[in-house]
């Protein structure tokens, strides 16, 4: 299956509604399981830059809960069905760890120790849950003005309503970012994309770079960080990367990764429900 058009029809479904769909597609983004959040940002960044600016701009982490004081932090803890284990699965091992315990009362911090001391370890994706888990009580808190209420970035309305573009005599399409730089480039055929095609950062830097057959990628893609180094380099096969790929750390390490279909080898293929973390 092409998990590329499920994908797609999320951010579609949620660009419908406006700015309560910018927001509902920010929370959806930030407690979503890991794999199925970057599949969906690589494929939406390609889709509609502009619009996805947007959406990152808005994004928070679990690191947002340093800026937290320590009333908060409490709410939020209360509002957790298993606060302690929950807490500690999602601090373990963390450079903020101390910090946030710090700002606990004597008695949940007394609780936190003991749990911590039962805990020999926490697996990536158990943590990652429970830090999920702690970012939906955010949003909840926020909504409701439990909390400090979160600033959102609010793009223009023409932004919200979609991609609107300038075709060319010639079926050229050109999308650009509120400060004229190009967003994405490309031409078209009986109105999908084809040939190739350039997306860029807000930068004016080449984001990634390849070929539309039919509106599906195909053949070698090449992406790039925003400082122009490579990322990643590949082939696509029906919209999905397919074969070997190599993939660049920031640091400039290659790694070559085997792909079937959009999987990597090993990987099982991703749920196509909606549900997110629930307390641990």
């Amino acid at each position: 299956m092409d998990y590329s058009h499920f994908y797609m029809n999320i951010l579609t479904k949620h660009k419908k509604n406006g700015l309560e769909g910018l927001k509902k597609f920010v929370q959806f983004l930030e407690i979503a399981p890991e794999q199925k959040a970057r599949d969906i940002l690589s494929m939406a960044l390609l889709e509609d830059p502009v619009y996805m600016k947007w959406v990152m701009a808005n994004m928070i982490s679990f690191d947002f809960i340093k800026t937290l004081d320590g009333k908060e932090l409490e709410k939020i803890y209360l509002q957790l069905a298993n606060p302690i284990p929950t807490f500690v699965y999602a601090l373990y091992k963390s450079e903020m760890e101390a910090s946030i315990l710090e700002k606990f009362n004597d008695s949940i911090r007394g609780r936190y120790k003991e749990e911590l001391s039962l805990t020999k370890e926490v697996q990536r994706g158990k943590q990652i849950g429970c830090r999920n888990t702690i970012i939906e009580k955010i949003r909840a808190l926020q909504k409701n003005r439990d909390i400090t209420p979160f600033e959102w970035k609010i793009p223009e309305e023409k932004i919200l309503l979609g991609p609107t573009g300038i075709i060319s005599k010639d079926n050229q399409f050109s999308l650009f970012f509120e400060n004229g730089q190009p967003a994405l480039r490309g031409g078209l055929e009986k109105k999908l994309r084809a040939g190739l095609w350039k997306h860029y950062y807000p930068n004016g830097k080449l984001m990634a770079e390849g070929i539309y057959v039919d509106g599906e990628k195909m053949g070698e893609w090449k992406f790039y960080y925003a400082d122009e180094r490579i990322k990643a380099q590949g082939e696509f096969v029906e919209n999905l990367k397919h074969g070997t790929w190599y993939e660049f750390e920031k640091d400039g390490k290659k790694v070559a990764v085997k792909y079937n279909r959009g999987r990597k080898d090993g990987e099982a293929s991703p749920s196509l429900s909606d549900d997110n973390a629930t307390d641990e």
